[in-house]
Parts: structure tokens; C-alpha cells; sequence
């Protein structure tokens, strides 16, 4: 997955920083030197030369020490050297910042490559110091990342939108390998959700049902009416293949409802009498063949013969 805009941004942030705060090494600083060395000693006459000369063999005879009379300046007089380098970034801010720019410009590069080289090098380093920032700022970032969706919402959805119209197919091809690859994972959780939720389901299920029962019905209506063909047949294979357990099952169950059984023939019968109905007529008030209520007075009642008299019960 992509990062997010929040992220994108903090990065970007973070990047600023980084720059803001970018200081020349010891080894540009020390480079830098010798360029300006040889652009000084060029203008020079032999006696300024012979003295540069001279100052540079005591420096390097005595770096040592010169090194440790800079470190305890330095040392006692830290306070005043940081506020006097903190006057004069204030004072040369813009020069500072043109002087940086040009650098830059001048040098991307092998800035950026220095950069590669630092990260590569330092990887583990980075990434642990990204985990405890993390870590130290969870709820800032939560919080920040919080406000930046509520208030670019209709962008975020919008970009959403166009990335997955952009790349529907490979998402559809990464989410079938991704299926194929982690199919026993995949149906193990899905097997523990439904256990642990089953009743939550089961509940949600009902609820569904019965707030859209109306759409439920007239789509059930229109797939048997679309699709009769087919599932006639499929019914014709089904009872072909399975017609010994269909058989088994139908003797079962009359065996242990008979007596329910023999009550809804004779219910449904003696209603249609009272009604002074003949079978057809019946059949056209129930929306069934003729044959149909010939078999449930016969052979088996349907579940719900009671609401079968109500319904031939209704005025017309």
C-alpha cells in the first residue's frame, strides 16, 4: 500500500527540517580551505608567501596543541560563541539562507548521494529512531492525521476514487493472488469470526430480513422468473442424483409427523369443502396448479396450510 496524504505530508515536513538544519561536513569545510588557500597564496608576493608558509609548518607542528587551547575557549566561553553565532545568523539570515541555496543548486548531487550513502549506511539506526518517534508522538500523529482527513475528506475520497479506477485490474489480480495464496488462512479466519459472532450475525441477518423483506421477495421473484429454465433443471439433476436420500428423508419425515400431516390434508380440505370450492378454484385463489392442492390433500400439506385457509377464507 501507498502512503497516505497525512504521511506524504509529514515526510515533506520532515524533509524541511532536515534541510533547514543541513550543515556542511568537516570535509567540505576542510576542502573549502584548500581551494581558498590556493586562491590566497596565488595573490601573494614570495615574502607573504615565505610567512603563510612559516604559519602553516607551526600549525601543523603544533595542531595538538593549538587544538586544545581552541577546546577550552570554547569550552569557557561557549554561551557568549553561541549567542554571537545566534546574532549573526539573525543578522545575515538572508545572506545565509542565498549563500545555502547556491550551495545547493551547485552541489544537488552529490548532496543527494550523500544522502543515499548516509541512509544506506545508517538504515537500521533510521528506522529505529522512526519507531521511537513514533512511539513518543502516537496520539500527535493519530490526532494530526485525524484533522487532516476531516478537513481534506471529498480530496482524499477523491483521489481514492480515481486510484482505484486507474488500477481496479491489477487490485483485482493482486486480491485473487493474495485469496489463492492464503486460502486455508483466509477460510480458517473466517471460520473462527463466524463461530465467536455467530449469534450477532444470525441477529443481523434476521434484522436484514426483516426490514427488506418486500425487496427480498420480488428479487427472489424475478431470479425464479429469469431463471426458471435452469433451475428446473437443476432441481430434475438434484432429485436424479439424490432420489434414494430424497426418498429416505420424505419417509422419515412423515413417519415422524404423521399425525401433523394427516391434520393439515384434512384441514385443508375440510376448509375448501366449507368453502364450497372445487380444487381448480382453489388452485386459482392460491396462485398454484390444480395438481398442487391435489397432492396437499392428499399426499403432504405445505408448512404453512393454516395461512393457505386464511388466504381461501378472504373475500374476493
Amino acid at each position: 500500500m501507498g502512503f497516505t496524504p497525512a504521511e506524504l505530508a509529514e515526510m515533506a515536513r520532515a524533509d524541511a527540517e532536515i534541510e533547514a538544519s543541513f550543515r556542511v561536513t568537516d570535509a567540505d569545510l576542510a576542502i573549502g580551505r584548500l581551494f581558498d588557500r590556493e586562491v590566497i597564496l596565488g595573490r601573494m608576493d614570495s615574502k607573504q608567501k615565505r610567512i603563510a608558509e612559516s604559519q602553516r609548518r607551526y600549525y601543523e607542528t603544533h595542531k595538538e596543541e593549538i587544538a586544545e587551547v581552541k577546546r577550552r575557549y570554547y569550552e569557557t566561553h561557549k554561551e557568549e560563541i553561541a549567542e554571537a553565532q545566534r546574532r549573526y545568523r539573525e543578522a545575515h539570515k538572508e545572506e545565509i539562507a542565498e549563500v545555502k541555496r547556491r550551495y545547493y543548486e551547485t552541489h544537488k548531487e552529490e548532496i543527494a548521494e550523500g544522502k543515499r550513502r548516509y541512509r544506506e549506511a545508517h538504515k537500521e539506526e533510521i528506522a529505529e529512531a522512526q519507531r521511537r518517534y513514533r512511539e513518543a508522538h502516537k496520539e500527535e500523529r493519530a490526532e494530526g492525521k485525524r484533522r487532516y482527513r476531516e478537513a481534506h475528506k471529498e480530496e482524499i475520497a477523491e483521489a481514492q476514487r480515481r486510484y482505484r479506477e486507474a488500477h481496479k485490474e491489477e487490485r483485482a489480480e493482486g486480491k485473487r493472488r493474495y485469496r489463492e495464496a492464503h486460502k486455508e488462512e483466509i477460510a480458517e479466519a473466517q471460520r473462527r469470526y463466524y463461530e465467536t459472532h455467530k449469534e450477532e450475525i444470525a441477529e443481523g441477518k434476521r434484522r436484514y430480513r426483516e426490514a427488506h423483506k418486500e425487496e427480498i421477495a420480488e428479487a427472489q421473484r424475478r431470479y425464479r422468473e429469469t431463471h426458471k429454465e435452469e433451475i428446473a433443471e437443476g432441481k430434475r439433476r438434484y432429485y436424479e442424483t439424490h432420489k434414494e436420500e430424497i426418498a429416505e428423508a420424505q419417509r422419515r419425515y412423515r413417519e415422524t409427523h404423521k399425525e401433523d400431516i394427516a391434520e393439515g390434508k384434512r384441514e385443508l380440505r375440510d376448509a375448501r369443502i366449507a368453502l364450497g370450492l372445487t380444487q381448480r378454484e382453489a388452485a386459482e385463489l392460491l396462485g398454484v396448479d390444480q395438481s398442487t392442492v391435489c397432492r396437499w390433500e392428499t399426499i403432504k400439506p405445505p408448512p404453512n396450510w393454516r395461512e393457505m385457509i386464511a388466504k381461501m377464507k378472504e373475500p374476493a
